[in-house]
């Protein structure tokens, strides 16, 4: 008796997710430190900041740090966008960036706050990094900033949780807001913000112009869920109507009616 064809396995939710670990250790060997070399050659050509090592490490790897960030948010609206649940399915390819990226920024955030601190013109102390309100330089900046990094720890503590709670979702979907603290932060904190303001307005484009994209697609799909389809009108008469000129009711004396 023949043996009957086996039955493809259905993908399990594992299959589906993406495996990040080969990928973050490619991004994070290779992205790293070309992204802070290419940060610090551009920021080491200023006259001004010659011998400022601790300041060139922090700010090349700050800046290296707001790229990494743009491209995670991108990533995620990519991903959150209405054409990828039914079209593009791009959904195991790029979240193992997404995930690999988030890594990295850790750890050049890691470096930012370690160089920042070991600065001795930076007027950031240890005990003021944790709420500058007080520092030396732009206060509101480095607040902005301070925010940012909480906002980022709760939306990683928060994707930790997903299989618990669905509040991830949401705080999740908040990251545009701390990339915009990190944008405010670079902005009006940096010292060198008028060599780096195109890096910064190139960065805000792509996420203001992907943000909406993403919104637009999404409203416009809703508004066609949500129009009435029209009916169509009947030119003759219904199959469950009874034809009265044809049909005769009969009398019970005799005859018809």
């Amino acid at each position: 008796m023949a043996r009957p064809p086996n039955k493809p396995k259905r993908k399990s939710k594992k299959d589906t997710e993406a495996s990040p670990l080969a990928t973050n250790i490619i991004v994070i060997a290779i992205a790293i430190p070309l992204i802070s070399m290419i940060s610090l050659y551009s920021l080491q050509s200023d006259k001004w900041v010659h011998g400022e090592t601790f300041w060139l490490i922090s700010r090349a790897a700050a800046v290296a740090a707001f790229v990494v960030l743009t491209l995670i948010v991108v990533l995620g609206l990519l991903l959150s966008h209405p054409r990828n649940k039914d079209t593009w399915r791009w959904t195991v390819h790029l979240l193992s960036w997404h995930q690999s990226l988030m890594a990295a920024l850790f750890i050049l955030i890691g470096l930012h706050l370690f160089f920042t601190l070991s600065d001795p013109k930076s007027g950031v102390t240890l005990q003021q990094v944790w709420f500058p309100i007080h520092a030396r330089y732009y206060p509101l900046a480095m607040v902005a900033g301070a925010v940012a990094v909480y906002g980022l720890l709760i939306i990683m503590i928060s994707l930790g949780l997903r299989r618990v709670t669905k509040m991830w979702l949401p705080l999740h979907r908040m990251s545009w807001l701390v990339w915009g603290l990190v944008f405010a932060h670079g902005v009006f904190g940096g010292t060198d913000t008028v060599r780096l303001q195109m890096m910064y307005w190139i960065s805000a484009g792509v996420v203001v112009v992907t943000f909406y994209w993403r919104h637009w697609v999404n409203n416009q799909r809703r508004r066609a869920n949500q129009t009435p389809q029209p009916v169509p009108e009947s030119t003759g008469t219904p199959s469950h109507a009874p034809d009265l000129a044809s049909s005769t009711i009969s009398n019970p004396k005799g005859g018809s009616i």
